[in-house]
């Protein structure tokens, strides 16, 4: 990382301790905040329902979200499928790592990707080598 990504706090009290010598006590407090990592440990599962599951990385030191996106094979146009806030329950599974059916998607072959932003940037995108296939309106791989 960079030295231009952090944001340094300084703050700076003054302790005055009576019978003593007056004492300066500097403390700086140094905090990062810049765009997410992206996304770890991407996999995607099609049994009946194709689904994408993640681990997050690290946030940037602010809330992230997650955007899954989509693209048919023929025309590589990628549309947003999917947010994820990384605290929303309904996405996190147990183990601590999220999962989020993909639907909705008309019938064709299809690429997916996924990254994640916060109010300072985006992450890198991180894109899946297969592609899977939607086979009727339900967005089910039958």
């Amino acid at each position: 990382m960079m030295i231009d990504k952090f944001a340094v706090d300084a703050i700076i009290k003054a302790l005055y301790i009576p019978c003593f010598s007056i004492e300066l006590i500097y403390l700086y407090m140094l905090s990062y905040t810049g765009h997410p990592e992206p996304p770890v440990n991407v996999h995607f599962s099609s049994t009946t329902i194709p689904s994408l599951t993640w681990d997050k990385n690290f946030n940037g030191g602010l809330t992230q979200t997650f955007v899954i996106q989509t693209a048919t094979v023929q025309d590589n146009i990628w549309a947003n499928q999917t947010l994820v806030n990384e605290f929303d329950i309904d996405f996190i599974k147990p183990n601590g790592s999220y999962e989020v059916n993909i639907t909705g998607l008309s019938p064709g072959e299809y690429n997916t990707r996924i990254y994640a932003f916060n109010v300072q940037g985006r992450s890198d995108t991180v894109g899946l080598d297969s592609t899977f296939a939607v086979k009727d309106n339900t967005g089910m791989n039958t």
